[in-house]
């Protein structure tokens, strides 16, 4: 998450936390893998509520685990129980042919959305809108 000092009071009580860490995949691409708040060594898991901790315990492995080389930072396992809802919108440069189109979109998603907590993506190149709310069964996410 980005701007923590900004981030609603609600999401400090969810023990919904855990810590990323950017890592190179073979290809040499980076992804952002999640990690246990009590240890950055073993891997979260998005399934397994065991593996995640308070926000606290989250921030304070995050600033131990930070390095020149790769970001890191915190992050939250949305799950229907917590009643969030997040909209992530990725670079718009990065969708090909339709940027300009996507651009548009994500300034009226802004616009509307302008209420909710939108915080910058890790990336500094998209952004997350946080509603309150349930998806219905058969859409948890849309490409």
């Amino acid at each position: 998450m980005g701007h923590l000092e900004n981030l609603p009071f609600a999401f400090h009580q969810f023990p919904n936390w855990v810590v990323w860490k950017e890592e190179a995949l073979s290809d040499n691409r980076l992804t952002k893998v999640p990690y246990q708040a009590t240890d950055s060594k073993i891997r979260a898991k998005s399934t397994n509520p065991e593996t995640w901790n308070r926000l606290s315990a989250a921030v304070k492995k995050s600033l131990h685990i930070a390095s020149p080389e790769y970001k890191s930072g915190v992050g939250f396992v949305i799950t229907r129980d917590s009643g969030l809802i997040c909209i992530d919108l990725d670079n718009p440069d990065k969708l090909g042919g339709n940027a300009e189109n996507a651009r548009r979109l994500h300034a009226a998603l802004l616009e509307e959305f302008a209420g909710t907590y939108i915080e910058v993506s890790p990336s500094g190149t998209g952004y997350h809108i946080w509603l309150w709310g349930v998806l219905p069964d058969n859409r948890l996410s849309v490409s």
